[in-house]
Protein backbone atom coordinates (compact mmCIF):
# COMPACT_ATOMS: atom_id res chain seq x y z
CA UNK A 1 0.00 0.00 0.00
CA UNK A 2 2.57 2.27 0.91
CA UNK A 3 4.51 1.78 -2.40
CA UNK A 4 1.07 2.54 -4.48
CA UNK A 5 1.19 5.32 -2.28
CA UNK A 6 4.52 6.77 -3.50
CA UNK A 7 4.05 5.67 -6.81
CA UNK A 8 1.20 8.34 -6.97
CA UNK A 9 3.11 10.81 -5.13
CA UNK A 10 6.39 10.65 -7.55
CA UNK A 11 4.45 9.46 -10.65
CA UNK A 12 6.22 11.46 -12.94
CA UNK A 13 9.84 12.11 -11.28
CA UNK A 14 9.99 7.99 -11.46
CA UNK A 15 8.86 7.84 -14.90
CA UNK A 16 11.27 10.50 -15.37
CA UNK A 17 13.91 8.35 -13.70
CA UNK A 18 13.04 5.54 -15.54
CA UNK A 19 13.43 7.29 -18.74
CA UNK A 20 16.91 9.08 -18.47
CA UNK A 21 18.11 5.37 -17.31
CA UNK A 22 17.21 4.13 -20.54
CA UNK A 23 18.40 6.75 -22.54
CA UNK A 24 21.98 6.32 -20.76
CA UNK A 25 21.81 2.35 -21.05
CA UNK A 26 21.03 2.63 -24.86
CA UNK A 27 24.65 3.46 -25.01
CA UNK A 28 25.71 0.24 -23.04
CA UNK A 29 23.23 -2.76 -24.00
CA UNK A 30 22.21 -2.21 -27.49
CA UNK A 31 25.54 -4.20 -29.16
CA UNK A 32 23.43 -6.95 -29.25
CA UNK A 33 20.44 -9.04 -29.70
CA UNK A 34 19.89 -9.64 -25.81
CA UNK A 35 20.51 -5.56 -25.19
CA UNK A 36 17.89 -4.52 -27.98
CA UNK A 37 15.07 -7.02 -26.83
CA UNK A 38 15.74 -5.61 -22.80
CA UNK A 39 16.07 -1.75 -23.99
CA UNK A 40 12.93 -2.42 -26.34
CA UNK A 41 11.44 -3.87 -23.37
CA UNK A 42 12.35 -0.79 -20.91
CA UNK A 43 11.08 1.91 -23.43
CA UNK A 44 7.91 0.06 -23.86
CA UNK A 45 7.55 -0.24 -19.29
CA UNK A 46 8.05 3.54 -19.69
CA UNK A 47 5.18 4.33 -22.57
CA UNK A 48 2.76 1.88 -20.27
CA UNK A 49 4.22 3.79 -17.06
CA UNK A 50 2.83 7.29 -18.90
CA UNK A 51 -0.68 5.43 -20.21
CA UNK A 52 -0.75 4.73 -16.12
CA UNK A 53 0.18 7.66 -14.49
CA UNK A 54 -2.18 9.62 -16.65
CA UNK A 55 -5.03 8.00 -16.12
CA UNK A 56 -7.00 8.36 -19.14
CA UNK A 57 -10.52 7.00 -19.70
CA UNK A 58 -10.30 3.04 -19.81
CA UNK A 59 -11.61 2.64 -23.52
CA UNK A 60 -8.11 5.27 -24.08
CA UNK A 61 -6.64 3.43 -21.67
CA UNK A 62 -6.59 -0.34 -22.73
CA UNK A 63 -6.24 0.70 -26.54
CA UNK A 64 -3.09 2.18 -25.60
CA UNK A 65 -1.60 -0.97 -23.32
CA UNK A 66 -2.97 -2.92 -26.44
CA UNK A 67 -0.65 -0.49 -28.43
CA UNK A 68 2.41 -1.11 -26.02
CA UNK A 69 2.26 -4.58 -26.10
CA UNK A 70 1.71 -4.97 -29.87
CA UNK A 71 4.55 -2.42 -30.45
CA UNK A 72 6.97 -4.79 -27.54
CA UNK A 73 6.40 -7.81 -29.59
CA UNK A 74 6.76 -6.72 -33.16
CA UNK A 75 9.72 -5.02 -31.96
CA UNK A 76 11.52 -8.05 -30.25
CA UNK A 77 10.30 -9.97 -33.59
CA UNK A 78 12.10 -6.96 -35.86
CA UNK A 79 15.08 -7.12 -33.31
CA UNK A 80 15.09 -11.48 -34.04
CA UNK A 81 17.49 -12.44 -36.77
CA UNK A 82 15.33 -14.95 -37.44
CA UNK A 83 12.03 -12.08 -38.71
CA UNK A 84 13.38 -8.96 -39.49
CA UNK A 85 10.56 -8.53 -42.28
CA UNK A 86 8.48 -6.11 -40.12
CA UNK A 87 9.69 -2.79 -40.83
CA UNK A 88 6.41 -1.52 -42.66
CA UNK A 89 3.99 -2.66 -39.97
CA UNK A 90 6.54 -1.73 -37.46
CA UNK A 91 6.64 2.03 -39.02
CA UNK A 92 2.71 2.17 -38.75
CA UNK A 93 3.04 1.04 -35.32
CA UNK A 94 5.16 3.33 -34.06
CA UNK A 95 3.55 6.12 -35.14
CA UNK A 96 0.28 5.36 -33.60
CA UNK A 97 1.82 4.63 -30.20
CA UNK A 98 3.83 7.46 -30.50
CA UNK A 99 1.05 9.78 -30.65
CA UNK A 100 -1.53 8.38 -28.33
CA UNK A 101 0.94 8.05 -25.79
CA UNK A 102 2.46 11.36 -26.11
CA UNK A 103 -1.29 12.85 -26.31
CA UNK A 104 -2.35 11.38 -23.55
CA UNK A 105 0.70 12.34 -21.49
CA UNK A 106 0.43 15.84 -22.78
CA UNK A 107 -3.54 15.71 -22.20
CA UNK A 108 -2.90 14.91 -18.63
CA UNK A 109 -0.58 17.28 -18.13
CA UNK A 110 -2.72 20.24 -19.79
CA UNK A 111 -5.96 19.60 -17.91
CA UNK A 112 -4.74 18.48 -14.06
CA UNK A 113 -1.75 21.15 -13.84
CA UNK A 114 -0.84 20.75 -10.15
CA UNK A 115 2.35 23.22 -8.53
CA UNK A 116 4.62 20.99 -7.22
CA UNK A 117 7.73 19.35 -8.08
CA UNK A 118 5.86 16.58 -9.57
CA UNK A 119 4.13 18.85 -12.42
CA UNK A 120 7.36 20.30 -13.11
CA UNK A 121 8.81 16.61 -14.11
CA UNK A 122 6.01 15.74 -15.99
CA UNK A 123 6.57 18.32 -17.99
CA UNK A 124 10.11 18.08 -18.45
CA UNK A 125 9.42 14.04 -18.80
CA UNK A 126 6.86 14.67 -21.47
CA UNK A 127 9.75 16.91 -23.30
CA UNK A 128 11.59 13.26 -23.05
CA UNK A 129 8.92 11.53 -24.15
CA UNK A 130 8.42 13.74 -26.99
CA UNK A 131 12.47 13.17 -27.90
CA UNK A 132 11.91 9.43 -27.70
CA UNK A 133 9.17 8.87 -29.72
CA UNK A 134 10.42 11.10 -32.08
CA UNK A 135 13.33 8.90 -32.41
CA UNK A 136 11.46 5.42 -32.12
CA UNK A 137 9.99 6.91 -35.45
CA UNK A 138 13.43 7.80 -37.11
CA UNK A 139 14.29 4.44 -36.34
CA UNK A 140 11.69 2.33 -38.14
CA UNK A 141 11.88 4.69 -41.27
CA UNK A 142 15.41 4.10 -41.34
CA UNK A 143 14.89 0.23 -40.91
CA UNK A 144 12.34 0.86 -44.12
CA UNK A 145 13.78 2.90 -46.34
CA UNK A 146 17.68 2.52 -45.47
CA UNK A 147 19.59 6.20 -46.09
CA UNK A 148 17.18 8.66 -44.77
CA UNK A 149 19.78 9.37 -42.26
CA UNK A 150 23.32 10.08 -43.06
CA UNK A 151 25.72 9.27 -40.34
CA UNK A 152 28.76 10.36 -39.76
CA UNK A 153 31.04 7.26 -39.33
CA UNK A 154 29.42 3.94 -41.46
CA UNK A 155 28.05 1.11 -39.43
CA UNK A 156 27.17 2.78 -36.59
CA UNK A 157 24.11 1.56 -33.91
CA UNK A 158 21.28 3.28 -35.65
CA UNK A 159 19.36 3.36 -32.47
CA UNK A 160 21.69 4.72 -30.42
CA UNK A 161 22.59 7.53 -33.03
CA UNK A 162 18.99 8.30 -34.04
CA UNK A 163 18.54 8.75 -29.93
CA UNK A 164 20.65 10.79 -29.90
CA UNK A 165 19.99 13.07 -33.35
CA UNK A 166 16.03 13.38 -32.10
CA UNK A 167 17.48 14.67 -28.50
CA UNK A 168 20.09 17.52 -30.62
CA UNK A 169 16.97 18.41 -32.53
CA UNK A 170 14.28 18.69 -30.43
CA UNK A 171 16.79 20.78 -28.50
CA UNK A 172 17.83 22.70 -32.28
CA UNK A 173 21.33 22.12 -31.09
CA UNK A 174 21.70 20.50 -34.82
CA UNK A 175 26.01 19.70 -34.60
CA UNK A 176 25.26 18.30 -38.17
CA UNK A 177 27.03 14.97 -37.59
CA UNK A 178 23.82 13.52 -38.05
CA UNK A 179 21.91 14.31 -41.13
CA UNK A 180 18.28 13.93 -42.31
CA UNK A 181 18.83 12.54 -46.37
CA UNK A 182 15.65 12.75 -47.98
CA UNK A 183 12.72 15.53 -48.37
CA UNK A 184 10.40 13.49 -46.07
CA UNK A 185 13.30 12.86 -42.97
CA UNK A 186 13.88 16.37 -43.30
CA UNK A 187 9.89 17.74 -42.91
CA UNK A 188 9.73 15.20 -40.08
CA UNK A 189 12.93 16.93 -38.24
CA UNK A 190 11.87 20.30 -38.98
CA UNK A 191 8.38 19.24 -37.21
CA UNK A 192 10.16 18.06 -34.25
CA UNK A 193 12.33 21.15 -33.56
CA UNK A 194 9.36 23.31 -33.79
CA UNK A 195 7.76 21.18 -31.34
CA UNK A 196 10.42 21.19 -28.96
CA UNK A 197 10.35 24.60 -28.61
CA UNK A 198 6.98 25.21 -28.70
CA UNK A 199 6.72 22.77 -25.89
CA UNK A 200 9.13 24.35 -23.87
CA UNK A 201 7.49 27.94 -24.24
CA UNK A 202 4.01 26.72 -23.57
CA UNK A 203 4.20 23.82 -21.72
CA UNK A 204 6.92 23.94 -19.22
CA UNK A 205 6.39 27.81 -19.19
CA UNK A 206 3.03 27.19 -18.21
CA UNK A 207 3.94 24.95 -15.07
CA UNK A 208 6.85 27.11 -14.12
CA UNK A 209 4.71 29.88 -13.89
CA UNK A 210 2.14 27.61 -11.38
CA UNK A 211 4.79 26.91 -9.19
CA UNK A 212 6.30 30.81 -9.01
CA UNK A 213 2.60 31.80 -7.89
CA UNK A 214 1.62 29.10 -5.74
CA UNK A 215 1.45 30.51 -1.87
CA UNK A 216 2.92 27.35 -0.27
Amino acid sequence: MALVQMIEKWRFRLLLTMLVATLFLETLLDENLFGALFLTTLFAIVLGGAVYVSAPPARIRYFAYGLVAIWMVVSWLRDSPVLATFDAPLLAITIVLGVTVFGITLRALIYSPEADIDALAGAVFGYFLLAVVWALFYMQLEYWTPGSFRFAIAEQDVRGELLYFSLVTITTLGYGDITAANPFARICTGVEAAQGTLYLAILVGRVVSLLKSDPR
